[in-house]
């Protein structure tokens, strides 16, 4: 695939690698600025010392989770790095791939979107329950906002509706053009994944015990297909796509086990 490279005989996963993708992606980070801490002797000879060497190492382990999220650059729309992944065989992390450098992605506003080196992705920015819709773009024409796209989609650091308008700017800028675009932010608006944050009553009323709370709306190719036609014959914005969606998705979550589709 244009744009994508993976080891034929790429190295075999770490013995005892089980940990989840936002796990693993974070203790990546954190190692490795623990790393950069102790090359710069900053937990050794330095001020922070004196704080104790568990508390400099808490505190180079918070400045690696800070990392994790998305910063802000001067200048325009750009991807910075290459794609390079390794095909993960653990049962655990089946049809999963694993980045092997650092791939970033900067948005008009300046937000740099880091996919890091030890990220996990699955391949599913475009839900598959909705690939076989007419007029979606094959995702070889926007790989690499779609390896952007994923990885947030399942580190969770930002809000699911933010990662979700990112593919949009960043398929743009791997060159769909604007119907394109907009009818693939209808498809994952549709059916992509979403999520609360901790701070959510959602938590604190019923999901209390909850580490994640992560769902995909329920949404069918025949409830979306209309959708689509309009947006082929319109130029609606983000929001008035939004509110077309959610006209037609009478379940979109998060409480889908409650959710039971009406037999007709």
């Amino acid at each position: 695939m244009k744009g994508l490279s993976a080891p034929k005989n790429g190295a075999r996963n770490r013995a005892g690698w089980e940990a989840p993708a936002i796990d693993s992606a974070l203790q990546a980070a954190i190692r490795s600025t623990q790393r950069d801490a102790r090359s710069m002797n900053i937990c050794d000879g330095h001020p922070l010392a004196a704080l104790g060497k568990h508390t400099c190492a808490l505190l180079t382990s918070a400045l690696a989770v800070c990392l994790c999220a998305p910063a802000y650059s001067a200048g325009p729309p750009q991807f910075t790095g290459k794609v390079v992944l390794e095909v993960l065989d653990d049962v655990e992390l089946d049809h999963k791939l694993r980045l092997l450098e650092d791939f970033s992605f900067r948005d008009g506003s300046g937000r740099v979107w880091l996919a890091p080196r030890g990220g996990v992705i699955d391949g599913t920015s475009l839900p598959r329950a909705l690939r076989l819709l007419p007029g979606l773009p094959p995702e070889t024409e926007f790989r690499k906002a779609s390896v952007i796209h994923d990885y947030h989609s399942r580190a969770r650091l930002e809000t699911w509706r933010e990662v979700h308008r990112m593919l949009y700017s960043a398929s743009l800028h791997e060159g769909l053009g604007p119907t394109e675009a907009k009818l693939l932010y209808a498809a994952v608006y549709a059916g992509g994944w979403r999520w609360e944050p901790r701070t959510s009553t959602c938590y604190r009323s019923c999901h209390a015990a909850s580490t994640m709370l992560a769902w995909q709306p329920d949404v069918t190719q025949s409830e979306l297909q209309p959708v689509l036609d309009w947006l082929h014959d319109t130029d609606p914005t983000l929001d008035e796509i939004e509110q077309r969606v959610d006209a037609v998705t009478p379940r979109p979550g998060p409480h889908l086990f409650v959710q039971v589709r009406q037999q007709k």
